[in-house]
């Protein structure tokens, strides 16, 4: 029997002790019940079902039950087998850009300044879109920019 977690190809396999403390810690039994978390890459779990067979799941920590699961392998067997392969990160759907809206100044006194390097500081560069020229503003009731995600 396992005494200790086992890595191979950056995914970590949990033994006994730490398939307990893990679905219990994350309380899979709640939001993902009838499944259990045998694994992690990164941020991703992986995920079987308790009735048996069938095939590896994966989903982001932030996941919020059965629809965010991915199937890995179609069979547990099959993905040892691969060497514990897994797919790419598939690229999101999410726009790069997006409004902020500021409707007052923050309470400390900073402004549309701190703002932006707040914003830079959260992986977002500040740039004005062409619609920011036409967009009607009250003068001290709001700030508008537009943000893209720092690629």
């Amino acid at each position: 029997m396992l005494r200790s977690d086992v890595a191979a190809a950056g995914v970590v396999l949990y033994c006994p002790d730490s398939l307990l403390e893990r679905n219990t810690a994350y309380g899979v039994g709640e939001w993902l019940a009838g499944y259990l978390m045998i694994g992690q890459e990164g941020d991703r779990e992986f995920f079987l079902r308790c009735d048996g067979g069938g095939p590896v799941f994966w989903a982001d920590l932030g996941g919020l039950g059965e629809v965010d699961l991915e199937v890995v392998a179609p069979a547990f067997e099959v993905w040892l087998r691969s060497g514990f392969a897994v797919p790419p990160d598939r690229v999101r759907d999410a726009p790069l850009t997006a409004d902020v809206y500021i409707d007052k100044v923050p309470v400390d006194g900073g402004g549309p300044a701190d703002a932006r390097k707040e914003a830079a500081g959260c992986g977002l560069a500040g740039r004005r879109s062409p619609e920011f020229a036409r967009r009607p503003t009250v003068p001290g009731s709001e700030v508008s920019s537009s943000v893209r995600a720092a690629a």
